[in-house]
């Protein structure tokens, strides 16, 4: 198993016992799947996707599976995330995985960041965020 899939595995174990024990969303990290992560990186492959954004980073588990797919094109993600605690988990995981050349980390709001970028900046834009703000972005 390689560093990167044995990360990936932690990081799994790590927000399923993470939300078992946290109510609040705040505090949860609401991975997606494994199954979701290959699916994911099997679109980014397909479609040649090489700048892509994520809003909504959490403990970096989902922005691994796009790093890795993108990186393999030569190119990369930025991932955004607003919680402060989440994204210094996110940071150190990004570090521990070898990653951070593939990966631009912002601590920001995702609308702003949206408003601010400019038409076609990014071929594919993963949300993985608050759903309620999904519609005003």
């Amino acid at each position: 198993m390689t560093a990167l899939n044995a990360l990936l595995r932690e990081l799994e174990a790590f927000g399923e016992d993470n939300d078992h024990s946290h109510a609040q969303r705040e505090r949860r990290m609401l991975n997606i799947t494994r199954d979701t992560g290959e699916l994911l990186a099997v679109l980014v492959q397909a479609r040649g996707v090489r700048r892509l954004l994520e809003i909504g980073t959490a403990n970096g588990y989902s922005t691994q599976w796009l790093a890795r797919a993108t990186a393999a094109l030569g190119g990369s993600v930025t991932t955004v995330e607003y919680a402060a605690h989440k994204f210094a988990l996110a940071q150190a995981n990004f570090a521990r995985a070898g990653s951070g050349a593939s990966i631009r980390a912002l601590l920001a709001d995702a609308g702003r960041v949206l408003a601010e970028a400019a038409d076609g900046s990014y071929d594919f834009i993963f949300l993985d965020s608050e759903r309620s703000q999904y519609q005003a972005w």
